[in-house]
């Protein structure tokens, strides 16, 4: 079965670390704030209940989102598979699984038969993320949004 996909995307001059991602009808649903002066915390703003998340970039980089998850280690969180070929990703006590192919990035459920609830796909000053109705009516936006900038930010996150 597969349905249309709600499109969200990050704009931004030289880095996704400060963007913004618009959803449907051009609406701005979050601000990705990195201060060039101290690029120790990235921060995502809801523009409706504010501070929805942050990354704390050190040695082994730190996310939290709040109501969604705890403070904990992007590696853990984003935990790279044994042969290293997907990410699996614990949201609200289920298991999604991102997996690269071709030009894309796609994320999963962990159950049988697997369904495509995300795809991350990158172009000319732009990211963009595409989500299936279910997968937001399931609550995964804001971790969607956030592994999106984390598996394309160029920074190392384990």
């Amino acid at each position: 079965m597969s349905f249309p996909f709600v499109t969200f995307t990050f704009n931004y001059n030289s880095s996704i670390l400060n963007s913004v991602v618009v959803g449907p009808q051009a609406r701005k649903f979050f601000q990705v704030m990195t201060d060039p002066a101290d690029p120790r915390f990235t921060i995502f703003q809801d523009v409706e209940t504010n501070a929805a998340a942050y990354i704390e970039w050190q040695a082994h980089p730190v996310v939290e989102i709040r109501g969604i998850i705890a403070s904990q280690r992007v590696s853990q969180w984003l935990a790279l598979a044994a042969n290293q070929t997907s990410r699996t990703m614990a949201v609200k006590g289920r298991y999604y699984s991102w997996v690269p192919g071709g030009d894309s990035i796609c994320m999963y459920s962990s159950g049988s038969p697997a369904e495509m609830f995300a795809k991350i796909t990158r172009g000319d000053n732009t990211v963009k993320l595409e989500m299936t109705p279910q997968a937001i009516q399931a609550g995964l936006l804001e971790a969607c949004v956030v592994s999106a900038f984390l598996l394309q930010c160029g920074r190392v996150i384990d």
